[in-house]
């Protein structure tokens, strides 16, 4: 308990350090200004009973997060620590299960029955890998939308535009470079479902490699990457199984299917993606 609340404690005055500046964006139709603390662009979950929006992780995920290589002498401010959530255990076993088949058989119906890895990706960011977008899910599609809106979508204003969800398989021996995604293909959320095994992932801000933090995502969580820890940093889970470590434990790796959910493009500023803010 004394180790949870110094870890909080810690977190609280990071957070208080590390912060966006507040200036201001042009309001289009789909754009929130995220400056503001009445309007940033936060799961609707995290309303308290005052209806005052939570921006920080619950203290119980904060032991899925590891902050020791974040030092504040001469750290970027560029960024909030406030825009990665995780919530831990978001998806019962069952919906785990009916999901990783639902995948499974999406894949199966995209590169056939024998599971065959692609080695390199065509900008080299990921290795031992298969992934294809998935619009449409068959018979069950209606089972598949309907925990899609209630564990992920409905966290999030309604006029959030959604990208198809994205299913990605990585193999025992796959994994993902370090990198920013594409600015142009999609907009400021990131959120990725963990399903089968759990996987060490790396994020470092773009100007200083040394400045990371890295988060443990389980089977069954939901992680939130978005604003400026989406634009500021990249984010990468090691090839090599030596370097899948996390507070000093070695995370044995298996094969990992994880679904992907982006919004679109248009739902944020051009200023923001460009980085002119």
């Amino acid at each position: 308990m004394l180790s949870i609340l110094r870890c909080l404690r810690s977190f609280e005055n990071l957070a208080q350090c590390i912060h966006v500046s507040p200036k201001t964006q042009k309001l289009t139709p789909h754009l929130y200004n995220y400056f503001k603390p009445q309007n940033r662009f936060i799961p609707t979950r995290f309303y308290s009973n005052q209806n005052q929006k939570i921006t920080k992780n619950a203290p119980e995920s904060l032991k899925y997060f590891d902050y020791s290589h974040i030092s504040l002498p001469g750290s970027p401010i560029d960024f909030s620590l406030d825009d990665f959530i995780i919530l831990p255990k978001h998806f019962t076993h069952s919906e785990q299960e009916f999901l990783l088949n639902q995948s499974s058989k999406k894949l199966k119906r995209e590169f056939g029955k024998q599971v065959v890895y692609q080695e390199d990706h065509f900008d080299g960011v990921i290795f031992g890998y298969r992934e294809c977008h998935a619009s449409h899910w068959g018979e069950d599609e209606d089972k598949v939308m309907e925990i899609f809106h209630k564990k992920v979508y409905n966290l999030f204003p309604e006029i959030t535009n959604w990208l198809p969800a994205h299913i990605l398989d990585l193999s025992e021996s796959g994994g993902i470079q370090a990198h920013i995604d594409h600015v142009e293909y999609s907009g400021n959320i990131v959120a990725g479902v963990c399903l089968s095994s759990s996987a060490v992932m790396f994020l470092r801000h773009q100007d200083n490699s040394q400045f990371y933090f890295s988060v443990l995502l389980e089977p069954g969580c939901l992680y939130i990457q978005r604003d400026t820890i989406r634009y500021k940093f990249t984010h990468e889970i090691p090839v090599d199984q030596a370097e899948h470590m996390f507070k000093g434990e070695l995370i044995p790796k298996a094969r990992r299917i994880s679904l992907l959910f982006r919004n679109e493009y248009e739902d944020v500023h051009d200023e923001w993606v460009l980085g002119k803010i």
